[in-house]
């Protein structure tokens, strides 16, 4: 399956349930049918960074939401109207650190889904296995510019570059599974509470 990307990339904003403090994608790179690349920015006045830097377990949920992204961005490109689901990481097969902490700065997260995504967007319940990684980007590399300058509104960057870029001082890796459940197409009548 090949998808072919709107001109722009899109607000992690628009992709995400999360928000506040909680978006923790600072911005989609580039896509294709079953990979997504995103940045994510680690700040020292986020909550969920202390004295040393955010907790290395933080990069499953870095890349749960490179990977919740990636399925609205596909629901978008079949459906107009499609929403962010909330979705749920419900196991994870594998987490490799090579670091305790993620210091403030930009990192680079690459997911690709392991198992079929729906071809169509629908309300049905899904269980999805996403592989992913965590890259260090660096200002002293002048390959990361791109990456570290790139915003939303944007023309997507080349998939196969981010791909081969996101295979280069990798910090972070892991094997997980992530649940979206059905969405209810009416309410119930023990949801109605006249």
């Amino acid at each position: 399956m090949s998808l072919t990307p709107s001109p722009l990339c899109p607000d992690p904003s628009s992709l995400l349930p999360h928000t506040g403090s909680m978006r923790l994608l600072s911005s989609v790179l580039g896509w294709s049918g079953s990979e997504l690349v995103g940045r994510i920015d680690v700040t020292s006045s986020s909550y969920l960074t202390g004295k040393d830097g955010a907790s290395g377990t933080l990069a499953t949920e870095y890349l749960a939401q490179c990977s919740a992204a990636l399925f609205t961005v596909l629901a978008l490109s079949s459906e107009a109207e499609a929403k962010p689901r909330p979705g749920m990481l419900i196991a994870s097969r594998s987490l490799e650190l090579s670091r305790p902490t993620f210091t403030p700065g930009a990192w680079l997260g690459f997911v690709r889904a392991e198992s079929s995504l729906p071809s169509k967007h629908s309300g049905d319940a899904i269980l999805v296995r996403f592989a992913g990684t965590l890259s260090t980007l660096s200002m002293d590399n002048p390959q990361d510019a791109p990456m570290l300058q790139h915003v939303s509104g944007y023309p997507p960057l080349p998939i196969d570059e981010l791909r081969k870029r996101s295979n280069q001082s990798i910090i972070a890796r892991a094997d997980f599974s992530v649940y979206l459940p059905a969405i209810d197409a009416e309410p119930s009548s023990s949801d109605n509470h006249s």
